[in-house]
């Protein structure tokens, strides 16, 4: 009778551990397996995109007028672009055709390393997070950039003891934040390092059959050009542009001219405004566009004085204001109260 009881315990206390290992593993299992994306789960995830041979790209001078931001510049086919958004880490140019359909975008931004968001970000202890990176000599956004692209191919199953579940759950997320949602990934390689992303698999929502956008790697910064088109995808092309990339230590030099409004044309149907200004001490008064996305958060008023801050783009800049417009870039427009010869009027390089 002892026996049987004592059989019968040890039954039940094996069958309790078998469920609460089974409970505990298929807790961990959900817990380190919920990285799901875009409504796929990791595995079709990984399946639907390709990587392409590298991108091996050799800077080349740039031929002529370039566009700036910030502290980089690149050649300029987008003269027939406007400016859709801006702020002080992007800016957005969008070409329309004549119906006002948008036909292209090219958005140039700058942003934090990978590395320093990934770690900024709550997913994952940060603790060990750092010691993932430590024990996977993962120092900068390129040692990244190989590790997903040689180790992305990981998967879990209930058997998987947890601390290499949790490591798999740190590999899927940082693949997904490092290449998001792509049809192909290219290495950038040469005298850049970065990556390339074609995602030819546009939303329902957007009016785009491709979306290509190229990280190249900085310092302390990532600097991101995405090219929205409907098109097919031009690798040559962006190979091409690409090469025409400068990245400066520092922004490129900008100056200060301080205008009186004399006037305020508002278009119909457009996102310019005209502005009649002169500056203090000349008779020069000349009628010049600026895009309504600079007067957002401005409200101006005949009469008063505006300081407008410029961007050398390569261009010979005259000093007068036609030349100043025609041959810089604005970069922003705020209020002043200075007056006479307190007012901000920077030379002209």
């Amino acid at each position: 009778m002892v026996k049987r009881v004592q059989k019968i315990l040890l039954i039940i206390g094996v069958i309790l551990f078998v469920v609460v290992y089974l409970g505990y593993k298929g807790f961990n299992y959900i817990l380190y397996n919920s990285e799901n994306i875009s409504d796929k789960s990791y595995n079709e995830y990984m399946n639907s995109f390709k990587l392409h041979d590298d991108m091996v790209v050799s800077k080349k001078d740039i031929d002529g007028n370039f566009l700036v931001f910030r502290n980089i510049k690149i050649r300029n086919d987008f003269t027939d672009y406007v400016v859709r958004y801006e702020s002080e880490d992007s800016k957005v140019y969008q070409l329309d055709d004549k119906n006002g359909n948008e036909v292209a975008i090219f958005r140039i931004s700058i942003a934090p390393k990978n590395i320093d968001s990934l770690l900024d970000e709550p997913m994952f202890d940060e603790k060990d997070k750092e010691d993932f990176f430590k024990k996977y000599n993962i120092a900068s956004d390129l040692d990244l950039l190989n590790f997903v692209l040689e180790k992305h191919n990981v998967n879990s199953t209930i058997f998987t003891p947890v601390k290499i579940m949790k490591e798999h759950a740190m590999i899927q997320h940082f693949t997904y934040m490092t290449l998001s949602n792509p049809s192909f990934v290219s290495k950038i390689t040469g005298d850049y390092n970065g990556y390339l992303i074609g995602n030819e698999k546009v939303s329902q929502s957007s009016s785009f059959k491709n979306i290509n956008t190229v990280f190249l790697f900085g310092t302390d910064k990532n600097y991101i050009f995405s090219f929205w088109i409907n098109d097919d995808f031009d690798e040559e092309y962006i190979k091409d542009i690409i090469e025409t990339v400068v990245i400066e230590d520092k922004d490129i030099d900008t100056f200060i001219r301080t205008y009186q409004v004399i006037d305020v044309e508002k278009q119909e149907d457009s996102n310019k405004t005209y502005l009649t200004l002169k500056q203090f001490q000349l008779d020069e008064v000349t009628k010049v566009e600026v895009y309504n996305s600079f007067l957002a958060d401005l409200k101006l008023e005949n009469g008063k004085y505006y300081e407008f801050r410029f961007q050398y783009n390569g261009n010979k800049v005259e000093d007068n204001i036609k030349s100043i417009f025609e041959n810089t870039n604005l970069i922003s427009i705020t209020e002043t109260d200075k007056l006479g010869l307190d007012q901000v009027q920077d030379n002209i390089k």
